[in-house]
């Protein structure tokens, strides 16, 4: 295999810096680091490009703190200058990494990603009855830096690009192992990592169909016997090369006509349809928006963005009835569709629609009385209670082209 070399020239170039810079600062306006260093763009630019050029550049102490969705994250957030450095790497040796990886590999990569991943598997499902599903166990923090610097050096020859590399990589994790889940470098090395995975699996004569999105992988056989002999083949591969064990409650054989977990939904040859620990998170942080909405913390723009999104994210499976469900709930629907003299509430003027309903208590005793005064408008017109739900909705910050399509489904 042929080594690059003369990259590191590129990297430190001020054009590439300022387009790591635009990258970086990409949806991340009004934060007062990222502002600062915006203020002083062109001297912090020339500072980076100098500390590169003589080798004195040296990543900063990162932001720790923990996630849990569903399953307890410690997130990595390095200062802004180190991810200005993070992108003007990753925008010189992206298409070396590029040329090495498998095609079915999705995993941080443009033109793919997790729509590319859930579409080629609901593909491969249709086309074999079982599936063997794998998880690597805690893969981001099990990655060998040896290793991974290994597989680095037959891609590179560039030293001084190397030794970059090797400071950013070491920076992270503890005891020659893990990188930090944060980092688009982090991103991309994981991916290169399991490389060698993908090679081997291909070789499989049991697997008849593949695809990987980061450490989440499907391999596609004729039989359970088959595709359990796989993953024997595959478990003595991860722990003899690359130091790394599967996940055994999340490896398992599953009938594609039932259907397969996979990032995040269960797609099957029929259909892709939402998990229930997905509905759940979803809920949590469509509750989570409305809140911060209420008390002012987002305005009404960046709050119809961040709903369209996660409803954009639903739309991938087959899930018009959930979607449809809880817009009823939040607009405040009467009786289910199809019934005569359909009555659609809409908001209040005092109140939020949900409190509308004559059942809603707020678990106040029965004798609870207040002197709020209001009113709520309601129709029995199928469309005017569609456009009164609609404008109620709009008024309170939601989008209401998102909110229409979902109705007219």
């Amino acid at each position: 295999m042929k080594r690059t070399g003369h990259i590191f020239e590129q990297l430190v170039t001020f054009p590439n810096l300022l387009l790591a810079f635009t990258k970086a600062r990409r949806g991340k306006s009004g934060r007062p680091a990222i502002e600062g260093f915006a203020r002083r763009l062109e001297p912090e630019l020339l500072r980076l490009e100098a500390e590169l050029l003589s080798g004195s550049y040296r990543s900063g102490d990162y932001t720790e703190f923990t996630v849990h969705d569903p399953k307890e994250r410690l997130i990595s957030v390095a200062p802004f200058r180190d991810r200005v450095v993070h992108h003007a790497l990753i925008n010189v040796i992206q298409p070396r990494l590029e040329r090495g990886m498998d095609p079915d590999s999705y995993g941080c990569r443009v033109g793919k990603g997790t729509d590319g991943a859930l579409n080629r598997a609901q593909q491969l499902c249709r086309r074999r009855p079982f599936c063997l599903k794998m998880d690597v166990r805690k893969f981001f923090g099990s990655v060998r830096h040896d290793l991974l610097l290994t597989q680095l050096h037959r891609l590179f020859k560039d030293r001084r690009l190397l030794a970059l590399m090797e400071r950013i990589i070491r920076h992270g994790g503890s005891k020659g192992r893990g990188l930090p889940i944060g980092n688009l470098t982090s991103q991309w090395f994981a991916n290169l990592f399991l490389t060698p995975l993908d090679r081997f699996v291909r070789s499989l004569p049991q697997c008849k169909g593949y695809t990987r999105y980061m450490d989440d992988s499907l391999c596609l056989g004729n039989s359970r016997a088959v595709l359990r002999a796989a993953h024997d083949a595959i478990g003595g591969f991860l722990e003899h090369h690359l130091g790394l064990s599967l996940k055994p409650s999340a490896t398992q054989v599953h009938s594609t006509r039932t259907g397969v977990p996979f990032l995040g939904f269960r797609v099957s040859s029929r259909g892709m349809a939402v998990r229930r620990a997905t509905w759940r998170r979803f809920r949590l942080h469509y509750g989570k928006l409305r809140w911060l909405h209420r008390r002012g913390r987002i305005g009404e723009a960046e709050f119809a963005s961040r709903v369209a999104s996660l409803f954009a994210h639903l739309r991938r499976a087959d899930s018009h009835g959930l979607r449809r469900r809880l817009l009823s709930v939040e607009m405040g629907d009467g009786p289910q569709p199809g019934a005569s003299h359909r009555v659609n509430r809409g908001g209040s003027w005092n109140n939020d629609a949900r409190n509308c309903r004559s059942a809603k208590r707020n678990r106040n005793e029965p004798g609870n009385r207040n002197n709020n005064l209001g009113f709520r408008p309601a129709s029995a017109s199928s469309s005017g209670s569609s456009r009164a739900s609609m404008d109620s909705r709009a008024d309170r910050g939601g989008d209401p082209s998102v909110l229409q399509a979902d109705l007219a489904e």
